[in-house]
């Protein structure tokens, strides 16, 4: 992955202008049921870090993107995405005040992994809950 940097792994169509300084891979495995996650880290410009993870599993010969995950540190959220149930639970806030909204969302086609910019795609951006 070329010193972990996502940019040389991310593959996908279009330009994008990527607001993160640093973005890079943690983290890649494949579980016993060929289900491939792709862990990563990132800061923006502006200061703010978090993480994200991307699940995909493999069919029709290709990897789709099945589910995201994403962390953020200011505000404290986490986002986690089902695209096969059409899920999304949010999580944010601080210990005492922590909100937790489940949401449906739209389910779309699911995208294959080599349309998502790994590191800059989030599906908060994409997908309304």
């Amino acid at each position: 992955f070329s010193n972990g940097h996502a940019k040389y792994f991310a593959r996908g169509a279009g330009n994008v202008e990527n607001e993160y300084a640093d973005s890079r891979i943690t983290n890649v495995k494949v579980n016993d049921k060929g289900v491939l996650r792709i862990e990563t880290e990132w800061v923006n410009d502006r200061g703010a870090s978090g993480s994200d993870t991307y699940v995909a599993r493999f069919q029709d010969n290709d990897f789709y993107l099945i589910g995201y995950d994403g962390m953020y540190n200011n505000p404290p959220t986490t986002y986690s995405f089902n695209l096969l149930t059409g899920k999304a639970v949010t999580v944010s806030g601080y210990a005492e005040d922590t909100k937790r909204k489940t949401s449906a969302i739209k389910k779309l086609p699911l995208k294959k992994l080599s349309e998502v910019k790994i590191g800059e795609y989030k599906c908060e951006d994409y997908y309304e809950y």
